[in-house]
C-alpha cells in the first residue's frame, strides 16, 4: 500500500488502491520523491502532482474497467471486466486462457474501428 501523508489520503482515496494494483505505486513513490526533493515541495504536495503525472500516463486509473484478450476454443475474444479476479476466475472455468490486457481505448480503436458494442456472457 502507497505510504501517503494523512493531509493527500482524502483527496484520492481508491485511486491509490487502483495504483497500487496497477503496480505503479513505485513509480508514483519515486515520482513524488523527486518532485520533493528536486523542486523543494511539501511532501502532500509533491504526491498529488506524482499522482497526476501517473494519471496523465495511465488515463485508466481512473476507470476501473480492464480489457482482456481471451482465446476461448482456438479463438480470440476481448472481454472487459471491472473485476479482475473474477474475470481470471470465470475465464479459467470455462477453459480459456488470458492472452494479454491492454487499455481499453486501445482495443476499441484496433479491435472495433472506435466503437464497440457490449453484450453479457449470459
Amino acid at each position: 500500500m502507497p505510504t501517503c501523508t494523512p493531509e493527500l489520503t482524502p483527496f484520492v482515496g481508491e485511486l491509490l488502491d487502483r495504483v497500487t494494483a496497477a503496480q505503479l505505486d513505485e513509480n508514483w513513490q519515486e515520482r513524488s520523491a523527486v518532485v520533493e526533493f528536486d523542486a523543494g515541495l511539501p511532501r502532500p504536495l509533491a504526491e498529488a502532482l506524482a499522482l497526476i503525472e501517473l494519471l496523465r500516463l495511465h488515463p485508466g486509473l481512473l476507470l476501473p474497467v480492464q480489457a482482456l484478450a481471451v482465446e476461448l476454443n482456438g479463438c480470440m475474444q476481448w472481454w472487459l471486466a471491472d473485476d479482475l479476479a473474477h474475470a481470471r476466475q470465470v475465464i479459467a472455468n470455462i477453459g480459456g486462457v488470458e492472452i494479454g490486457s491492454p487499455p481499453v481505448a486501445e482495443v476499441i480503436h484496433s479491435q472495433y474501428g472506435g466503437i464497440a458494442l457490449l453484450s453479457s456472457l449470459g
